[in-house]
């Protein structure tokens, strides 16, 4: 999704929630100076990867994984993946899933596209550092270099939009439940379950296959 299209969504999320924009920018800030120093990639590194294939986004209630040219995992599906002995082409995470397993599939060879928003500076800060591969950086407000914005707001939707973004011929999505979120530590279910509201919405932009 273009950012002059993804920008109208972006408003209506952030006055249906409240979030600050600026806090946006300044996360996008610190993920632009983190990010120096590491093996960054940009989108034409995933064009190469996805343009012209299959590609599987892949959620955390995913019962079976059927094989794809392209799989993408979330935050809490690279453990679930890891453990079916499948690394992940590409894991789309703004850092609030289980990180010792996107760390583990990093170092693998898994591109670790790392998102900015403002709820997760630190988060950045910490663990950041300890990805030691090939990793993108992205945020939710106007991109800047090194970072992407292919549009969207939760890992769902976003890696939805990167996949289209990259030219994949065909996307599809398994092991992910709209209505009915899983509980994070620390995290109000309510506004995860408001959050997936949009995921839903976002993605029916898009031309994918459900599995």
């Amino acid at each position: 999704m273009e950012y002059h299209v993804w920008e109208g969504y972006y408003g209506e999320i952030v006055r249906d929630f409240g979030f600050s924009m600026e806090k946006d920018i300044e996360s996008g800030r610190v993920l632009a100076n983190l990010l120096k120093g590491h093996e960054i990639i940009d989108s034409d590194f995933l064009k190469a990867i996805i343009s012209g294939k299959g590609a599987l986004i892949v959620g955390p209630l995913a019962d079976e994984i059927p094989e794809k040219d392209v799989i993408i995992g979330t935050d809490l599906s690279t453990a679930l993946l890891l453990e079916r002995g499948i690394l992940p082409d590409i894991i789309v995470t703004d850092l609030d899933g289980d990180l010792e397993a996107e760390i583990e599939a990093n170092a693998g060879g898994s591109v670790a596209l790392i998102h900015a928003h403002g709820d997760n500076i630190e988060a950045l800060k910490k663990y950041l550092p300890e990805f030691r591969g090939k990793i993108g950086g992205t945020v939710q407000t106007r991109p800047f270099h090194p970072l992407m914005n292919f549009g969207g707001f939760t890992d769902g939707d976003r890696a939805v939009f990167l996949a289209e973004s990259a030219g994949a011929e065909k996307i599809y999505i398994t092991g992910f439940d709209f209505e009915r979120p899983l509980p994070k530590k620390g995290k109000d279910v309510e506004i995860k379950r408001k959050k997936l509201v949009w995921a839903k919405a976002l993605i029916s932009l898009s031309d994918v296959t459900y599995l």
